[in-house]
């Protein structure tokens, strides 16, 4: 009886969306700046704060008119442990707080797999109601597309320590919508020193050189997983690849709220400042506060 409670709780959670008056997420107007917002590494929210979760998304929410933002990106690790039904409970209820505000992705980190309850709250077709929206193996690789500031962007999204197989199927959305700009989320990828070398998936090099070096609509890489912040330049042709590594779970509370802010201005700055909605402050070092040009 327990069993069938759980599964029940499972299946109504991760449909819950489809009687939830979502909205629709309106995509900022041509020539204005606009902002993305990234959220790492929240596995310990999920655990043991949802609170600081919730006034994440909360305040994206809050936030998404008068920010212009036009997308949220998380860099997966979503729980700390996969298997618990709690703690995808609690995730799914801060994330929700997105639906009808702002389009996002997600991805599974490490914590989170098996991916069995990654999937059951985090479906494909939770996100084609967004439109904009492709998957491979169920949600775990996926890609998102929309306009903002007058240009196309896509959003490719990468499980952890991405297979063969995505890799491909990543290149093929990429040539697919070669017209578009695109951003590559994955949950590791770099450190805090540049070296494209982290625990769990070893030598990253095989993505750079797979995926992101190769395709020349890309012009930034994302990804979480090592405690810290980073920042790599790289040339890929006749481009420069802007790679960011954002990770604030070592902090206290799991990572006391922080969350990190790209803001695109129309002369094609990007200016990157890490906000805690929770805390109420922003960070001002060198790591957390500085910008580039596309």
């Amino acid at each position: 009886m327990k069993y069938a409670l759980v599964v029940f709780a499972v299946a109504l959670a991760s449909f819950a969306f489809l009687i939830q008056d979502r909205g629709e997420a309106s995509e900022p107007a041509e020539g204005e700046r606009f902002t993305i917002v990234v959220l790492p590494d929240t596995q310990f929210y999920s655990e043991k704060h949802p609170m600081i979760f919730s006034n994440q998304t909360g305040w994206i929410a809050d936030q998404a008119d008068e920010m212009n933002i036009a997308f949220v990106i998380h860099l997966g690790d979503i729980v700390q442990h996969a298997s618990s039904l709690e703690e995808w409970l609690n995730a799914n209820e801060s994330m929700s707080l997105l639906d009808g505000k702002v389009r996002y992705s997600v991805l599974p980190g490490n914590h989170d797999m098996p991916t069995v309850h990654y999937n059951n709250f985090f479906p494909p077709s939770r996100f084609e109601a967004m439109g904009g929206y492709g998957n491979f193996t169920g949600n775990e690789n996926s890609y998102h597309l929309f306009t903002a500031g007058g240009t196309d962007y896509l959003i490719l999204s990468l499980a952890a320590c991405p297979s063969d197989e995505a890799i491909t199927w990543g290149n093929r959305v990429l040539a697919e919508h070669r017209g578009r700009r695109a951003v590559v989320a994955t949950h590791a990828y770099m450190d805090e020193d540049g070296n494209r070398k982290v625990h769990t998936c070893g030598d990253m090099e095989y993505l750079w050189e797979g995926l992101v070096e190769p395709n020349e609509n890309v012009f930034m890489a994302l990804s979480g997983h090592v405690h810290g912040e980073g920042m790599l330049k790289s040339r890929a042709g006749s481009r420069e690849v802007i790679q960011l590594l954002s990770d604030y779970q070592s902090r206290e509370n799991g990572g006391d709220g922080y969350l990190r802010i790209m803001e695109f201005t129309a002369g094609g700055e990007v200016r990157v400042s890490t906000y805690s909605p929770y805390l109420g402050r922003f960070e001002d070092d060198g790591d957390s506060s500085f910008g580039f040009s596309l």
